[in-house]
């Protein structure tokens, strides 16, 4: 709080804001054809309850103007590549354009240092998808706009060894995807390396400074002046603004001028209407780059899925072929093992019926021959009773007899 104190920091609350923005119909109008998200960063600064962004286009180029505060993007500069550094001459951005899909995009800030080199100092609120491949093509622009200079200046005394080294300081509030891959990393420098392991002053040298990963990954407390201006660039809460102040003061000038911005409202309001305009810009160039990565890659699939199906249909193919020899194969070895099997079987039951045959021959004349000495003995049995019976008979008839004779012997008699 002791640092808020030291920023002249108006205090309003939100009722004297909205009259104020009332009292002009226009600027009223202007305030409401905001997002609410927009309406409600517009409210908090004018009411003292935190900053603006500095990554804002207009408070970016007035707080780090060269030709007013050269100081300032010295001392920004000088953290960034760890060593301290003097702007000599501030280059006019004709000439460093490029068109990009029929828009500008215009380097934000060139200057020569005391040794000759160049440094592009540029912001952009979203990170392009080619970042390398663009900042390479604007450091080639800016390194043959270095050449004609000097090729002119000196004519036929020109040498390449008077070429001076070109660097890029690209910072992105919103950083590609590809940024992120390098975990715990928020400042990416580059320049070129030989696999031979040769040392050559090459004349391009690249620095990403991605501000979203530093706020939301690296930031716990300002180590050195170098993570001040990190801060100072990526946050607007009054928290963030305090811990800067406290431990860098000469960051309070800029934060008062950032702050003193508010008291000009129609600025204020046009500074949010141009950011929105160049948002709709990025957003619109973002769809159309991320559509057409969409299409290609889904171009890219699908031919990488006619390929796979071309090769599967082939291998398919193949297959259904080997499978169908192996199943004709395996249907002649099967048809001509059963073949096997059903003479085998055949044999074997002829074989049976032959011994089943033989051994019912068998045991019919086994049986024939139990059922002939049955009757042998049936027959004897019988005699024997017909013997029997002709010998009671006999006997009875004796015995008749035997009676007749007694009865006529008595007749006799009497």
């Amino acid at each position: 709080m002791g640092n808020e104190r030291k920023l002249n920091i108006k205090k309003c609350s939100r009722k004297e804001v909205l009259e104020t923005l009332r009292r002009d119909p226009a600027d009223w109008e202007k305030f409401c054809s905001f997002p609410p998200a927009y309406q409600e960063e517009i409210m908090l600064f004018c009411m003292g309850k935190q900053g603006i962004r500095i990554t804002y286009d207009a408070i970016f180029k007035r707080l780090f103007s060269p030709v007013i505060h050269r100081e300032r993007l010295e001392d920004f500069i000088s953290s960034v590549l760890g060593k301290k550094v003097t702007i000599v001459r501030v280059l006019q951005h004709e000439g460093t354009q490029l068109v990009e899909k029929g828009s500008f995009v215009i380097m934000d800030v060139v200057v020569q240092l005391e040794n000759g080199t160049l440094i592009n100092v540029e912001m952009q609120k979203i990170g392009y998808r080619f970042t390398v491949e663009r900042t390479d093509c604007y450091m080639a622009d800016l390194l043959m706009r270095q050449y004609n200079e000097i090729k002119k200046e000196k004519g036929k005394k020109f040498h390449f060894k008077d070429l001076s080294k070109v660097i890029s300081i690209i910072i992105m509030e919103k950083s590609p995807g590809i940024f992120h891959n390098a975990s715990g990393c928020y400042i990416h420098r580059g320049k070129m390396e030989y696999d031979s392991g040769i040392v050559l002053d090459d004349l391009f040298e690249n620095t990403y400074i991605c501000l979203d990963t530093y706020k939301k990954f690296i930031h716990t407390e300002i180590r050195d002046i170098k993570e001040a201006w990190m801060l100072f660039l990526s946050s607007n809460s009054m928290e963030d603004i305090c811990e800067v102040c406290s431990h860098y003061p000469q960051f309070i000038p800029l934060y008062q001028e950032a702050f003193d911005f508010g008291k000009d409202v129609k600025g204020l309001l046009q500074t949010f209407s141009e950011e929105l305009r160049e948002m709709d810009r990025n957003e619109e160039r973002y769809m159309v780059e991320e559509l057409q990565k969409e299409m290609k890659q889904q171009k890219e699939q699908l031919q990488r899925e006619l390929q796979e199906l071309k090769i599967r249909g082939q291998q398919q193919l193949q297959e259904e072929k080997a499978r169908g020899q192996q199943q004709l194969q395996e249907e002649k070895a099967r048809g001509q093992q059963q073949l096997q099997e059903e003479k085998a079987r055949g044999q074997q039951q002829l074989q049976e019926e032959k011994v089943r045959g033989r051994q019912q021959l068998q045991e019919e004349k086994a049986r024939g021959q139990e059922r002939l000495q049955e009757e042998k003995q049936r027959g004897q049995k019988a005699r024997e009773e017909l013997e029997k019976i002709t010998r009671q008979q006999q006997q009875e008839l004796q015995a008749a007899y035997a009676e007749i004779a007694r009865l006529k012997e008595s007749q006799r008699e009497n």
